[in-house]
């Protein structure tokens, strides 16, 4: 009698044994969605590529603000000055040819993650706070900080559609307090130091994928240069270059504002003039085309 019972014991075990189990992983697995359930709670809101003056202007003490002004030769205009004169209140500066690669004469070249960190470190900016930027003629250097931000993983970053005329625009505080050279510098010589600063706080991961080197840069556009000297059509390319100047500087009927570049284009190359890319996507604010940037 006890083998019958021990043997009823084991198949009653066995039988509940499934059930168990099941209970167990649909336990584990309302677990797994509890918890995605709290990170995506504790994710800081996302923030779209362009916000317009007034959004800024309710939403300033939760923002961080850099004023980007950056501007070519011929345009006569100093960044600098202009940013000592007046700013958006709590602006800081970014100097793109000051946060860069030091190591090239070539501007505005991305600079090394050590070194973008240390410029986010010494401009007091974490990698969830959310950035501004903008720049003084509305619409020119900020979407290329907004670039080198994004490309070094900050996600919560926003241009200013419009810069600091769009500020002024809707009737907004402007700061005009003294500004001295150390707080002009203060991202660009944190930047320059990094290699000797040690660890930081901002960590900066460049997304290689959306940089591409100038030896696969040549290798990419061979087919097109090819064609063009053998004087026949451009082929297909694995991959589209997109000429963002001007169509007179693409064309290579106006002047480089920079001495001794020769004139045109790359082989294989479309124009597509940034003006009217920046003058859709400011007035769209759902646009997608910055979202794969």
């Amino acid at each position: 009698m006890q083998a019958v019972h021990s043997s009823k014991l084991a198949c009653l075990v066995r039988s509940t044994l499934p059930h168990h189990k099941a209970v167990a992983a649909a336990g584990r697995a309302a677990f797994r969605r509890h918890r995605a359930v709290g990170v995506q709670a504790m994710s800081p809101p996302a923030l779209p590529a362009v916000v317009t003056a007034t959004w800024l202007k309710d939403n300033l003490s939760s923002v961080k603000v850099l004023d980007t002004s950056w501007y070519l030769p011929p345009m006569g205009r100093d960044a600098r000055a202009e940013f000592r004169t007046c700013r958006i209140p709590c602006a800081q500066f970014w100097d793109i040819d000051g946060v860069c690669d030091p190591n090239t004469d070539l501007p505005h070249m991305l600079p090394s993650e050590e070194a973008f960190a240390a410029a986010a470190d010494a401009l007091s900016i974490g990698n969830d706070d959310a950035v501004v930027v903008y720049d003084g003629m509305g619409m020119f250097a900020a979407p290329r900080a907004w670039w080198t931000w994004k490309v070094f993983g900050h996600d919560r970053i926003a241009v200013l559609e419009g810069g600091l005329p769009a500020w002024k625009a809707v009737g907004a505080d402007l700061d005009t307090s003294a500004v001295n050279e150390q707080q002009l510098n203060t991202a660009t010589v944190a930047a320059r130091a990094a290699a000797f600063s040690g660890s930081t706080k901002y960590k900066a991961i460049l997304k290689r994928e959306k940089v591409i080197p100038l030896q696969d840069m040549l290798k990419l556009v061979e087919p097109a240069a090819a064609a063009v000297a053998a004087g026949s059509p451009e082929p297909d390319v694995a991959r589209q270059v997109v000429d963002a100047r001007p169509a007179g500087r693409f064309r290579g009927v106006e002047p480089e504002p920079r001495p001794g570049l020769r004139l045109g284009h790359m082989p294989g190359a479309k124009n597509v003039p940034f003006m009217m890319v920046g003058w859709h996507c400011a007035r769209s604010l759902s646009c997608k085309c910055c979202s794969v940037l």
